[in-house]
């Protein structure tokens, strides 16, 4: 284009000009509705344009620098064209411009200048949708350079991690920084490899860390934009926050893993008249014996059978038509025909609008807890039978003392026992018209047994149709935690045991009173008998003794045989008196150190052991406790036993043992002596009973029967076990 110099033209004629090419646009976009339509969708108005030509005029003519206007290449075809038909219209109308210069000027700056307003235009309304996505979408947009490094944010960086404004990563912190140290590794290499690929499009999941110091969870999404080489120039990408997803994710997880692994069987049905199964857990196939591929599409109706509760079945019908949660209890059957009872429970599943969509049902096995509870109901009667028809007087007691249970032994009458249920003995005895002294002393007992905690037993004593009458009552607590459920109250009727017990005390008084007259006597007339033994036996001596040289053999033989039997008389008399002392011993309990008294039975027997050439062995002495005394002479009696019943020419070897038995302890003394006949075993222990003459073993026959009657008074037993010719043990118990 030439230039045109400033001055050409005078400012009147430039102004007149100015004023034709305004008029002639005017008439030419009256004209052509096409460049109308062209201005309205570049928003310039003809006013605008006729502002636009006079600046543009004045430009040209007045001002100093010169100016140059080439049409604009990069402009589309189709933009192209529209302007061309406008200029077209405006330049035959121009045309009578004398200076070709100026007209062609003028028209390439009208071209230019329409290009400029439009492309500027896009531009501004490009920007104006860039920030009106920007504002309105939740992800946070970024833009970031590769070549220089730099990095754009979008709004939504502030709605999703709290920042203000996000920082220049270039300058301040690499975009690394934000990634959670167990991610970055993953991320870096992922989006490395991305860039250095010919992938257009990069997506990654990640923790990113917000302003308050917390890390959230984020997907990623960019595209690549590469230059004509393939090289990734730019990013540009959203970030979106999917914590809240991979929470709520978890949760379904969570809930998937729980209703899959449950006990308790998991139906899921739509709520459709047919009302078909959607889903069931493993547990309803393990309970059931149906797949989950033989359940979906069938109704749970599948289960039912001729047992099954049709009661309870519509009970649910009728909850369903109601959409209301339902739980029964019926017989259902296994894909086997098996019986079983179930326990459902359902319940409608909404949607967001509250319409129901599903129903879930919770099923479960309850068939041992039926017959648990059928056999509670049959132990529960059973036991009511028993205390209904035992022959005492039941009752069950509160806390209160108020009757939670009475049997027909305590109150006859089904009405008054029915009515006394919740009452106590005061409501009772107002009932009747008695005394509430009976009453007021059930409950101080009551009272003390629950304070103590530990059955209380008493003897109530009252009067019936003018006779004593005696109830043996206890009052048994129980105690749960420490804290009191109930009290039972026992009572039977001891009256003609009392009565009877009455005549025993007066019996055994009168026993004890003879036999204090037995000992008195026994103790008189042992001293009695012993004084003329004494003098029989002194006389004989001193005859013997004076007149010896004139006594025959013959004389001698009978004194002999005098003093002998008076000798034995005053033994028996001893003896007698030794048995009635049995277990009138005032002597105390006290341990006994069964290995000392060993040792006083050595020594007392100590001459004969050396005369026989006797072994005697004690094993396991313990320490019991006892009486000493009474002790000393069951040791001294049956190891005498053992030394005197021994086979002659052969060394007597007894054995002492005792064993430790729980609640008593037993004793065992064993010989190798000449043994005793099984038929003799019961004698032996009778007073006076002897096996054998004197003249063969010296004794009267009082021993054993001394034994066993200590043992016996000491709580315990006594039996022998006996074989002729090769030995013999005596066995006996003491408790401990």
């Amino acid at each position: 284009m030439n230039e045109t110099p400033k001055g050409n033209y005078k400012y009147e004629e430039i102004k007149e000009i100015v004023n034709k090419i305004i008029i002639e646009i005017d008439n030419t976009l009256e004209k052509d509705k096409n460049i109308i339509d062209e201005l309205k969708e570049t928003h310039l108005c003809p006013q605008k344009l006729n502002s636009l030509v006079i600046d543009l005029i004045i430009k040209i003519f007045l001002e100093e620098d010169t100016w140059h206007f080439k049409w604009c290449n990069y402009v589309k075809d189709t933009i192209k064209a529209s302007i061309d038909s406008m200029l077209f219209c405006l330049g035959i109308q121009i045309n009578w411009l004398h200076n070709d210069q100026i007209k062609e000027l003028l028209l390439d700056n009208i071209r230019y200048q329409l290009y400029h307003e439009k492309n500027k235009y896009f531009l501004e309304e490009s920007n104006r949708r860039y920030e009106y996505v920007n504002q309105a979408i939740t992800e946070a947009i970024w833009d970031y350079d590769i070549i220089n490094k730099t990095m754009y944010h979008g709004n939504g960086f502030k709605k999703i991690f709290g920042f203000d404004s996000i920082v220049d990563y270039k300058t301040k912190y690499d975009w690394r920084f934000f990634v959670h140290p167990e991610d970055i590794e993953r991320v870096n290499q992922k989006i490395n490899s991305c860039l250095m690929g010919k992938e257009n499009n990069w997506t990654d999941e990640f923790r990113f860390l917000k302003k308050n110091g917390e890390y959230t969870t984020i997907i990623d999404r960019a595209l690549i934009i590469r230059n004509e080489e393939g090289k990734a120039i730019r990013m540009v990408g959203a970030m979106k926050d999917i914590s809240k997803q991979k929470s709520e994710e978890l949760h379904l997880k969570l809930l998937e893993s729980v209703i899959t692994h449950l006990n308790d069987s998991v139906v899921i049905t739509d709520a459709s008249k047919e009302n078909k199964i959607v889903y069931v857990n493993d547990a309803f196939t393990k309970i059931t014996g149906y797949s989950s591929e033989e359940s979906i599409g069938k109704n749970p109706s599948m289960l039912q059978g001729p047992k099954t509760d049709k009661a309870e079945i519509l009970k649910m019908k009728k909850a369903i038509v109601n959409y209301e949660s339902c739980e029964i209890t019926t017989i259902n059957y296994k894909k086997n025909g098996k019986e079983f009872w179930n326990n459902l429970s359902i319940s409608p599943v909404a949607d967001e609008k509250g319409n129901v969509t599903h129903w879930i049902a919770i099923e479960r096995d309850v068939t041992e807890k039926v017959f648990s509870a059928n056999e509670i109901s049959n132990q529960k009667k059973f036991t009511e039978d028993i205390l209904n028809n035992i022959p005492a007087d039941i009752a069950v007691f509160d806390s209160s003392h108020n009757y939670l249970f009475l049997n027909p032994k305590a109150i006859k009458d089904d009405e008054t026992r029915q009515w006394l249920i919740g009452k106590n003995d005061f409501d009772y005895a107002k009932h009747r018209g008695l005394s509430n002294e009976l009453a007021l002393t059930r409950r101080q007992i009551f009272n003390t047994t629950v304070k103590n905690k530990t059955t209380y037993e008493w003897i109530d004593e009252h009067e019936k149709d003018g006779k004593p009458r005696f109830i043996l009552r206890k009052f048994y607590p129980y105690f749960e935690n420490d804290i009191l459920r109930f009290v039972i109250g026992y009572g039977i009727d001891i009256t003609e045991l009392k009565y009877v017990q009455i005549q025993l005390n007066q019996a055994l008084e009168n026993i004890q009173k003879s036999n204090h007259e037995l000992e008195q006597f026994a103790y008189v007339a042992s001293h009695d008998l012993q004084e003329p033994l004494r003098m029989v036996t002194s006389f004989l001596t001193q005859l013997e003794k004076k007149y010896t040289d004139k006594l025959d053999e013959k004389a001698k033989e009978y004194i002999f045989h005098a003093v002998d039997g008076a000798k034995r008389m005053r033994q028996i008399i001893l003896d007698l008196l030794e048995f009635s002392r049995v277990g009138k011993s005032d002597e105390a309990l006290k341990d006994i150190h069964l290995k000392e008294l060993s040792e006083e039975i050595l020594i007392l027997y100590r001459q004969q052991i050396k005369e026989l050439h006797a072994v005697i062995t004690f094993n396991h002495l313990p320490v019991i406790k006892s009486y000493k005394t009474p002790i000393r002479q069951v040791f001294q009696n049956l190891i005498g036993n053992s030394l005197k019943y021994h086979k002659k020419d052969i060394a007597p070897v007894i054995e002492v043992d005792i064993e430790d038995q729980n609640k008593f302890w037993k004793f065992s003394f064993k010989d190798n002596g000449i043994g005793i006949n099984p038929q003799y075993f019961d004698k032996i222990f009778t007073i006076f009973q002897r096996l054998h003459n004197k003249d063969e073993y010296s004794g009267t026959g009082i021993g054993l029967a001394i034994t066993k009657k200590i043992i016996n008074n000491l709580g315990g037993e006594i039996w022998v076990e006996s074989k002729e010719k090769i030995g013999t043990t005596f066995y006996f118990t003491l408790p401990k």
